[in-house]
């Protein structure tokens, strides 16, 4: 995460006012950390971006008033992040995209290579994982507060496992050219949300190592 942080620019640039692929202010070999870490996968390793993943899923935009009111609302609640004001919890929503999908859909797919992650806002999806000798094991249920993906977005590594939505979903998707976008324009946004994404991640590695070691000791 140290080498993560260290690409934040100390400047702030100015936030863009709508979505989408923004010129950058700097060499795209320093803008682009993220993004280019995927460009850097082998031709044996599909890419799923998240354009192309919704085109095969059952949703629909959500109103970006509701989503900006949704996730200040999430963040206000988290410690780590209470440093920021409203108005600058305002600013991440512009580099979010606030859908709802629906029930039953395949939204992560295990093993393979995507550039997006979800903050679940509404609703419940279920983490499996399949196994080597066919059958498919439920690891947890993610619920509103919690975040699904981060992991392959932050080092572009394969899925662990797979998710599917149990119920109609409200969540707020994340890409690597959005939080490329972040970084540039809005550094310290950038590194607030890398760390509150950091303590998840190892907040939920914790919890993994300590059912690991329930089980080693029931054997």
């Amino acid at each position: 995460m140290k080498r993560l942080l260290s690409f934040l620019r100390p400047e702030p640039q100015q936030t863009p006012e709508r979505r989408g692929t923004v010129p950058s202010a700097f060499p795209e070999e320093d803008s682009a950390f993220f993004t280019s870490r995927f460009l850097e996968l082998e031709d044996t390793q599909p890419l799923v971006t998240w354009l192309q993943k919704r085109t095969v899923l059952r949703w629909k935009a959500l109103d970006e008033d509701w989503g900006r009111e949704a996730i200040v609302a999430l963040f206000a609640a988290q410690r780590h992040v209470q440093s920021l004001q409203p108005e600058q919890l305002l600013l991440i929503s512009r580099y979010l995209h606030f859908v709802e999908i629906e029930a039953g859909q395949d939204v992560i797919a295990q093993d393979e290579y995507g550039d997006y992650m979800f903050i679940v806002l509404e609703g419940r999806f279920g983490i499996e994982r399949r196994q080597t000798w066919g059958g498919t094991t439920r690891l947890v249920e993610a619920k509103a507060g919690q975040t699904l993906g981060e992991m392959s977005l932050l080092d572009a590594g394969m899925r662990f496992s797979g998710c599917h939505t149990l119920t109609d979903c409200k969540v707020a998707v994340l890409d690597a050219q959005q939080l490329d976008d972040m970084m540039e324009r809005d550094p310290r946004l950038a590194a607030v949300l890398l760390a509150w994404l950091a303590r998840r991640i190892s907040l939920n590695l914790r919890q993994v190592s300590l059912r690991l070691s329930n089980l080693m000791a029931r054997q």
